[in-house]
């Protein structure tokens, strides 16, 4: 099935899961016409690889929903002849697509989420213990080689809390059998990762809901609020906040170097909302007439960390030395379980073009462009998450339980 058929017979999914991807493709420009002529598996990934790299599909939810989509499409146009074959193929897509950003567990969290379905139905240990991040000897000495397949890595714990080999994940399965019906169907197993792929955009759906009525609530009768950078989360809240009566009006960043600030301040407008965009600088100059500071989240870590764009750090900082409150919102999929066993989270450097060119700063001049930076746990108020809203402190908890960590 080529990927504007699909855009065009799945219409409620793909509002969802290829809502990004609709925006890349779905025109009558290079990339569309080339589409409509090849719809191979290759095509798809590598071009929605580079639309996540370049910034065309942006956004931690709109990146994982774009990625569960690329998925759905790899496992629909397929042509393996077993199901181990196919299971291959998917780890080989899930690969491509963890690679792309390293700083957004979100998206690694879905891909997870879809190939344990899989490997579920594929291999009989599976149904018998629980899923974990825990990074392997081997995998250490791996990662420097593939850091992809070392971002998806997930360790295998039995029943009775024994460690066990890898299953799956970019390595053949070792120490675990395949179910009788694997011998299960190519056909079945693409029908198992359509269901899949639509359930988890479901859960997306319901899970931006459940936090733009906990934010809204959050959001003081009168309040002024200062946004950095988009996030449609954010935009959720204050929508719903505003026509429940309590916003007032909403300062936000231009948020360079990619200016997605613009962005927010654009759909806030169009909602009826009394919007201001302020350069990065003057943040200083009006967090005084605000009342809350609302970010998104591209990564938590289990300390409470908050891993956002650059620039929120500071502004925490000053909401601190204001008496301001912080606020972040965040599903629980943006989580990064390595961090449980110490394991850091990698800030991405992009282009220094996005910057400056040298023509603009002379011979001699260094540039970096740092995407993100970490905003301490006591600098944070509360995080907003689809199961309500908790301290840092008590994040780790629901994360915990949210991926089965809790025993490992």
């Amino acid at each position: 099935m080529k990927l504007l058929k699909y855009i065009k017979t799945e219409k409620k999914y793909a509002t969802m899961a290829g809502k990004a991807l609709a925006a890349r493709f779905g025109t009558s420009g290079k990339e569309g016409s080339q589409l409509e002529k090849n719809g191979s598996q290759s095509l798809v990934l590598e071009e929605t690889c580079a639309a996540i790299r370049s910034l065309k599909i942006q956004g931690a939810r709109n990146i994982a929903l774009a990625a569960i989509g690329a998925m759905d499409l790899v496992a629909s146009t397929s042509t393996a002849g077993s199901s181990a074959a196919f299971y291959g193929q998917l780890v080989e897509a899930a690969d491509a697509l963890a690679s792309t950003r390293p700083t957004e567990p979100m998206l690694r969290n879905s891909i997870r989420y879809l190939l344990a379905k899989v490997e579920k139905k594929l291999y009989m240990n599976v149904a018998k213990g629980a899923w974990v991040a825990r990074p392997s000897a081997a995998l250490e000495k791996q990662a420097s080689r593939d850091k992809s397949r070392a971002l998806l890595h997930m360790k295998w714990i039995d029943g009775a809390g024994k460690s066990k080999s890898r299953v799956g994940f970019g390595a053949k399965p070792q120490k675990a059998r395949m179910r009788k019906g694997s011998r299960q169907s190519v056909s079945s197993l693409k029908n198992l990762v359509k269901a899949e792929c639509k359930a988890f955009a479901r859960n997306m759906e319901a899970s931006i809901e459940a936090i733009s009525q906990f934010g809204a609530a959050q959001v003081p009768n009168g309040a002024t609020v200062l946004v950095h950078c988009h996030s449609s989360t954010v935009v959720g809240i204050l929508k719903k906040a505003f026509q429940a009566g309590r916003l007032n009006a909403v300062y936000c960043t231009e948020t360079r170097p990619k200016y997605q600030g613009r962005i927010t301040a654009r759909e806030l407008a169009q909602a009826g909302i009394d919007t201001t965009l302020i350069v990065d600088s003057a943040v200083a100059t009006f967090l005084p007439k605000c009342n809350m500071v609302l970010v998104g989240a591209d990564a938590i870590t289990s300390a409470g960390d908050l891993v956002n764009k650059i620039g929120t750090a500071g502004i925490a900082r000053l909401a601190s030395m204001e008496d301001v409150p912080f606020y972040s919102a965040a599903e629980l999929y943006k989580f990064e379980p390595i961090t449980v066993w110490g394991k850091s989270i990698e800030i991405e450097e992009r282009d220094i073009g996005e910057v400056a060119g040298a023509q603009e700063t002379g011979k001699g001049v260094k540039i970096r462009n740092p995407a993100f930076d970490i905003t301490g746990a006591k600098y944070i108020h509360a995080y907003i998450t689809e199961k309500g809203v908790v301290p840092p402190a008590s994040l780790i908890t629901l994360a915990l339980e949210e991926f089965n960590l809790s025993g490992a």
